[in-house]
């Protein structure tokens, strides 16, 4: 999530969209990414997480240079082609903890843990085609970004599981996320509202911190029962 949440503050300074919140963002953000890799390596486990870590390390060292640069047009679509390489090099770290708990429970946090991630890369993605960023691929990358967010919403609210908590949570962000949804079929019409989608996916996000939480605590529940 950390890895599209600065390059979609990165991207809200660049394009004067709340820009003294996206600087904030980013610095904030940018402070949390380091922060959590020298957290995550109490629990690494085995020798492909530890590899999966390096690997984030070394695409972070080179990103982390170019988003302290000032914003350019010209080079945007290449620092979010090195994002989603960073993006991609995280997935591969989650991924290889997640499997070492072997539980059912676990794929339901990482779902919830990646529509924070989806949240913002779509935020991220849709301020680049509205700032006009000459990015190969950019409209098919924004269409799997929202149609994954979609498809992963009713796979969590389709879980038969769910409590009531959880269940409450998932029906406040899907009313979010219907009206961001609302937003994204001006652009195709050149009509972009990115102050719309930037308020709406933020408050997605917390929504989804929280409902990420919520899954974690019932899979500790789960475990604690066994």
């Amino acid at each position: 999530m950390l890895s599209q949440r600065m390059a979609m503050s990165y991207l809200m300074v660049a394009s004067d969209v709340r820009a003294d919140k996206g600087m904030r963002q980013l610095d904030d953000s940018m402070a949390q990414f380091e922060e959590q890799m020298l957290n995550i390596t109490e629990y690494l486990a085995n020798k492909k997480q530890v590899a999966a870590l390096k690997e984030v390390q070394q695409l972070w060292q080179q990103h982390r240079m170019h988003l302290l640069q000032p914003a350019n047009k010209d080079t945007m679509a290449k620092l979010l082609e090195e994002n989603d390489a960073l993006l991609a090099a995280c997935d591969k770290l989650v991924k290889h903890i997640a499997m070492v708990t072997n539980q059912p429970s676990a794929l339901l946090v990482d779902i919830a843990g990646r529509q924070r991630m989806l949240s913002e890369r779509i935020a991220k993605l849709y301020l680049a085609k509205a700032w006009k960023v000459n990015m190969p691929g950019l409209d098919d990358k924004l269409s799997k970004a929202i149609e994954l967010y979609d498809s992963s919403l009713r796979q969590l609210q389709n879980d038969p599981g769910n409590n009531a908590q959880i269940r409450d949570t998932l029906d406040k962000i899907a009313s979010q996320w219907n009206f961001a949804k609302s937003g994204f079929p001006l652009g195709d019409k050149g009509q972009f509202v990115p102050t719309m989608i930037v308020v709406t996916t933020e408050s997605m996000l917390s929504k989804n911190e929280q409902l990420t939480e919520l899954y974690a605590i019932r899979m500790q529940q789960s475990l604690a029962v066994r």
